[in-house]
């Protein structure tokens, strides 16, 4: 049986004669083709809106494919996969099935590119490295989003310590989008480390790889344009970033609506951004850059800000900046992740499990929590009022290996960083002499997450 490429047009099927039906049989077929042709065009009409191209991603989520689009234009689609093709035909007569779609967003936390973490990209074949172990739990998300917080761009300053300034390759967003993830947020204190025309390049860089820009742009409007994702299913979600503070204090004042730039919180004007996006979309996620830095405590500013965001229709709020994880509560049908730590550092450094190096005891360089992530997982429904509800709450304990503390009387020696699912790592029986420290970890971020949150083994 073959259909015509026109929608809901269909061709009687030709059987040899030795296997044609007869009379009544036949009359039977053809009605069941004439009932079956409408849910065919259906079909063939929703494949064909479709229409970007895969991502080249080893990873890609649920067979799905993104693409960043550029102004004026600001929405993404992921494809839908081969294998939801077979449910949208149903049998005829039967009763069509009720509006459940269901997708799932997941949020990591910063993604710093010290100069150590990139000795190690550059001793292990490339920046794809450094998280190619975060393949196979992002490719549970539809929506996947992490905190760049590292221009992308010309240098312009020097990379340093005090004060810190950072810059990396193009090449980290390639190997990002290569992980799994879809959305990078633009939006934090590192900004500008390159000047405000770092923005534009780090821009330039994220959306050549195929991951969507969020909180940056080359203008104050475009820094907080709605970034707008439809997912397999059709779900619309709304993507926006915006920061608390950046390092770069004396560019607030100079900067000029025209001037590129990242999106830094003004209040009672981005809540009413973040209302329009839900009134346009079904689902909302606010990235913010807030807090203090290596405090387990959200401020409160976080807390008063986070609640904002959840009554003007955010249904995730994922945190950023402090470095270490804070809790992850649910306002009704809104989760705010205060913050998710560091995906990927050099910090922690000189953390050990029975004690901590006696240098700089109290410095980021030796704690251990800023190691420890969580990659936050948020699942939603579509209910019987068509609105989307969090139907899920769950999170990826992540760790940052590093093997600094090897580098004593090793003349040999080179840096081997990169971040990992706790789960996977425990799972390694190459690594059994680190897994007493992973236990410690894995019990550790679960007490800074709090009780709302269920880790996954993964």
């Amino acid at each position: 049986m073959s259909f015509a490429s026109s929608a809901g047009s269909v061709r009687a099927p030709s059987w040899p004669r030795e296997t044609a039906p007869r009379p009544a049989a036949r009359r039977l077929v053809m009605l069941a083709l004439l009932v079956a042709a409408p849910l065919v065009g259906a079909f063939i009409a929703r494949a064909s809106s479709t229409h970007l191209p895969r991502a080249s991603s080893a990873h890609m989520p649920r067979g799905a494919s993104t693409h960043a689009s550029s102004p004026p234009s600001t929405a993404s689609r992921i494809a839908a996969p081969p294998a939801a093709a077979a449910g949208l035909v149903a049998p005829p007569g039967a009763a069509p099935a009720p509006l459940r779609d269901t997708i799932t967003v997941q949020a990591a936390g910063d993604y710093l590119l010290h100069t150590r973490v990139q000795d190690s990209a550059t001793f292990h074949g490339g920046y794809a490295y450094l998280t190619a172990q975060l393949g196979p739990v992002l490719a549970r998300g539809d929506v996947n989003l992490v905190n760049l917080e590292t221009p992308l761009a010309q240098p312009r300053n020097a990379i340093g310590a005090c004060p810190p300034v950072l810059n990396g390759p193009a090449e980290a967003a390639v190997a990002l989008r290569a992980a799994g993830f879809h959305a990078a947020i633009l939006a934090n204190n590192h900004a500008y480390d390159q000047t405000a025309l770092g923005v534009v390049e780090t821009r330039a860089a994220v959306e050549a790889s195929s991951l969507i820009a969020v909180g940056g742009g080359r203008s104050a409007a475009d820094a907080r344009a709605v970034r707008t994702v439809v997912t397999a299913s059709g779900v619309r979600v709304a993507l926006l970033a915006f920061t608390e503070t950046v390092n770069a204090t004396t560019l607030i004042g100079r900067l000029g609506p025209d001037d590129p730039q990242v999106a830094l919180w003004r209040g009672a004007p981005d809540l009413a951004l973040v209302r329009d996006a839900a009134a346009t979309h079904d689902v909302v996620v606010v990235a913010m850059h807030w807090g203090e830095e290596l405090s387990a405590t959200p401020t409160q500013f976080q807390q008063r800000t986070g609640r904002a965001l959840c009554a003007a229709g955010a249904h995730l709020v994922a945190g950023s900046h402090p470095h270490v994880l804070q809790p992850v509560v649910r306002e009704g049908d809104c989760v705010i992740g205060y913050s998710l730590g560091n995906l990927l550092s050099n910090q922690g450094l000189k953390y050990k499990r029975s004690g901590l190096e006696p240098v700089q005891a109290g410095s980021a360089e030796a704690r251990g929590e800023t190691r420890d992530g969580a990659l936050l997982r948020v699942v939603l429904t579509r209910g019987a009022d068509a609105r989307m509800h969090v139907s899920s709450l769950a999170a990826v304990p992540l760790f940052t290996h590093n093997n600094w503390l090897e580098r004593f009387g090793d003349p040999a020696f080179q840096n081997d960083i990169f971040v990992a699912p706790l789960g996977a790592l425990l799972a390694d029986s190459t690594r059994s002499r680190h897994h007493a420290l992973y236990a410690e970890r894995t019990e550790a971020i679960s007490f800074a997450l709090g009780v709302q949150v269920a880790l996954r083994d993964e």
